[in-house]
């Protein structure tokens, strides 16, 4: 009989490796899915980042919830002023909503600076959802014009979006260093929970809407400040987050 050839040599232990490596990748998908579980537990085992986590939840609902069906809510109230809600919305988003994120930035910083450390953080979120609460109320208050309407919104989008920076600062103070980063994957996943509160608003008869969503919203800003006071409570002592 002949040989067996360098060539189907190789041919063979080719397809032996191959083979080899397709059993081994269902345990190296097992491992990778338990290291990731396991640095998310991790990033959430301390009892202010759990707060932070839930008290983010809320404003994430409350936010979609604004983005979704605020058109929707103008439409029914104000139906002769759909083109012009359309520019004030656009601007008010666009200049109020980016000052207020960069003014929360910038108070987080100052905060952090001041070593206030992150219960003030905190407290600052609890805050900026506190006096969000009634202002969005009033902007879809039945007996308002819709000038003023557009006046509380662009209120508390000033307010309302001051959130975010002092939020994620003191979340990576309530975590250890080195699970930072899978604490803001966490923080990010939980976007996709705010998406419940506009799917249950969906549900709503159109006449049920705009009421739906007055409400809804104003308890969701509550909920999230009394979080973030919870979370600020937690915190075993404000100090000053050391840099790496």
């Amino acid at each position: 009989a002949a040989g067996v050839g360098p060539a189907a040599t190789t041919a063979v232990n080719g397809s032996a490796f191959e083979q080899a490596s397709l059993l081994s990748l269902p345990a190296q998908v097992a491992e990778a899915a338990e290291e990731v579980f396991a640095n998310a537990a991790e990033a959430t085992s301390s009892a202010p980042a759990r707060w932070i986590y839930l008290a983010s939840t809320f404003r994430f609902c409350a936010g979609f919830a604004i983005l979704v069906w605020l058109p929707a809510a103008i439409r029914t109230q104000f139906p002769g002023d759909i083109e012009s809600f359309a520019i004030y919305n656009s601007l008010i988003k666009a200049v109020a909503g980016s000052l207020s994120s960069l003014a929360g930035g910038i108070a987080a910083d100052m905060l952090r600076a001041r070593g206030l450390g992150d219960k003030a953080g905190a407290l600052f979120c609890a805050a900026s959802a506190v006096l969000a609460a009634p202002l969005w109320y009033f902007t879809l208050d039945s007996s308002l014009s819709f000038e003023g309407s557009m006046g509380f919104l662009l209120a508390e989008y000033l307010v309302a979006e001051a959130w975010l920076g002092p939020a994620i600062a003191s979340l990576q103070g309530a975590v250890p260093a080195e699970r930072r980063g899978s604490a803001q994957g966490v923080f990010s996943a939980l976007t996709s929970l705010g998406n419940v509160l506009p799917a249950a608003l969906g549900l709503l008869a159109p006449t049920d809407l705009r009421e739906g969503l007055q409400i809804s919203v104003t308890i969701c800003y509550g909920l999230s400040a009394a979080c973030f006071v919870g979370a600020a409570a937690s915190f075993p002592q404000d100090k000053p987050q050391t840099e790496l």
